[in-house]
């Protein structure tokens, strides 16, 4: 399953067959944010913690940290078992205990190779936005190293349907 869609060549993904451990995991990381307090002093960049996302506490690691926006949003975190990066303000997380902090996480970083694009385009990320909204399950190919072919049950391969679009987008604007 697709779990986030970052960029045409960058997707986060997580195994079907390791569902059930991933709600385990998911409730266990509840668990130990109810029983977590508040931070009281700024975390460290790369440093691990609980904020808060999608009504709940997941984990998160700090990125970066910068002036307080509209929103009082002061931190830069990558919700780890999402793969999602998002603004939160640090003094509103939580305390990550080193047990939970431990747990394997399911989800993956995977870049697709053979992707012929140098930007985003938003009918490509409207097309993978489709698969990820509907736990479209998928086939993953190692090509070279961290490189991964994408294969949709019904046999269309991600990759070379991504670099059809961007074909007829250039064309478009030709």
């Amino acid at each position: 399953f697709i779990t986030k869609v970052k960029s045409p060549r960058v997707v986060f993904v997580r195994p079907v067959s390791e569902d059930d451990a991933y709600e385990m995991l998911l409730e266990t990381v509840k668990k130990a944010s109810n029983n977590s307090s508040k931070i009281c002093d700024k975390p460290k960049i790369h440093g691990y913690i609980l904020a808060p996302y999608r009504q709940s506490f997941h984990r998160a690691k700090v990125l970066d940290f910068f002036e307080p926006d509209e929103k009082d949003c002061n931190t830069k975190v990558l919700i780890v078992d999402f793969g999602d990066e998002i603004k939160v303000k640090w003094q509103e997380c939580r305390i990550l205990n080193y047990q939970t902090r431990g747990i394997k996480t399911y989800i993956f970083k995977i870049v697709l190779d053979s992707i012929e694009i140098n930007r985003e385009h938003r009918d490509i990320m409207v097309y993978l936005n489709d698969i990820y909204q509907n736990n479209e399950a998928l086939l993953i190919s190692s090509v070279r190293g961290d490189r991964k072919v994408l294969k949709r049950i019904n046999g269309e391969i991600v990759n070379d349907k991504i670099n059809e679009m961007a074909m007829a987008t250039s064309t478009d604007n030709a």
